[in-house]
């Protein structure tokens, strides 16, 4: 018995000896290596061209009015001649003459806008009209009377082409008429047409002539 355990473990100690264990590969950085091009064939280093900035997106073109432009203003009606216009003003008030204009006492019957309107003329033709609203009150009463006269005709002609409004802090309080006296506060929302109609709605001091700062509202033909 002890014989047979002793041969055992004899021949288990021969085993790796009589099997070596196979050597572990190494890496070898030489096989890896790349051999230099031939004189001429050398890859030639070529700069990258610099990326060319992204044209800036192009702004979005101003909105156009969503009505025809309009055929008459304030109750007058556009291409009419001054006999015309003067009768329909007779119904209510007196016309007279203002310079290169002429007025209405009165606002004509039916006119979305109350007010004296002042109508002018191209060749004998009625091609302009306006008039002049004074607000009484400082920043909050102008500025609630110029929105509700301009929500009136975004809802003729929709948004308007030029909206732009100039109002400091400092003027949102008692002074604000003197802020547009000197102009320092104004708005304006205008509508254009590609016929060359114009519709204006202004806050501002009166810029042809002295006068009060007023809201304005002008309708002009080929204006």
């Amino acid at each position: 018995m002890k014989r047979a355990i002793l041969a055992v473990g004899l021949t288990l100690a021969l085993y790796p000896a009589c099997h070596p264990r196979k050597p572990k590969q190494q890496h070898d950085s030489v096989a890896d290596f790349t051999a230099p091009a031939a004189p001429g064939k050398e890859e030639k280093w070529v700069e990258p061209e610099p990326e060319s900035p992204k044209p800036a997106p192009k702004p979005a073109p101003p909105p156009e009015p969503t009505s025809p432009a309009p055929e008459e203003a304030l109750g007058f009606k556009f291409g009419k001649n001054k006999s015309d216009a003067s009768r329909r003003c007779s119904k209510l008030g007196t016309w007279s003459k203002r310079g290169q204009s002429y007025t209405c006492s009165k606002a004509i019957e039916g006119a979305s806008i109350p007010g004296k309107p002042l109508v002018s003329f191209c060749d004998d033709q009625l091609c302009a009209v306006g008039v002049a609203i004074e607000v009484e009150g400082e920043y909050d009463a102008w500025s609630a009377r110029f929105e509700e006269l301009k929500q009136a005709l975004v809802a003729l002609h929709g948004p308007p082409t030029v909206d732009t409004l100039t109002v400091p802090d400092t003027c949102k309080k008692e002074g604000f008429v003197k802020c547009l006296e000197d102009g320092t506060a104004s708005a304006e929302a205008t509508w254009k047409w590609k016929d060359g109609h114009r519709v204006t709605l202004t806050m501002s001091k009166k810029k042809s002539a002295e006068g009060p700062p007023a809201i304005r509202f002008v309708s002009v033909v080929n204006g």
